[in-house]
């Protein structure tokens, strides 16, 4: 969803060298803040099960949905076992500006860090605070 070019640019990197593994990277912080937040990368049609509790975001056809606090749920109770719902940002464009620059810094930590032998796991809190105010769902 990141493009390449967005991210050398923002690592300052002019060579094609490491392509590869930044892409890596990009898919990789993708899949992370999707998994801590319910935010998709990319628009897929997702199916859901009773209760039919759509936490995923942004849901692109709301029209018959209700908005709860962080989740959407049919108006009508369907009567079927599941419904199927278009879901996630089309393009790098749609993507809140917050969250694209939370993705650069994980990227960047990763990159930079990956030749240091220092805990290179460690997340800046300005991430951390963004993925917490994206979060759709607390356990």
């Amino acid at each position: 969803m990141l493009s390449l070019e967005t991210v050398k640019q923002y690592l300052r990197i002019d060579l094609d060298d490491f392509d590869t593994e930044i892409e890596s990277m990009i898919l990789g912080a993708e899949s992370y803040f999707s998994k801590e937040t319910n935010h998709v990368f990319g628009k897929v049609e997702k199916e859901y099960f009773e209760p039919f509790r759509i936490y995923d975001f942004p849901v692109h056809d709301t029209e018959g949905l209700k908005r709860k606090n962080n989740y959407y749920i049919p108006v009508n109770c369907p009567t079927t076992e599941s419904i199927t719902v278009e879901v996630g940002y089309e393009n790098e464009e749609d993507i809140p500006a917050d969250i694209v620059e939370c993705l650069l810094q994980i990227i960047k930590v990763w990159y930079y860090e990956s030749e240091n032998e220092q805990n290179s796991t460690l997340l800046p809190m300005s991430v951390k605070q963004v993925i917490q105010k994206n979060k759709r769902f607390y356990f």
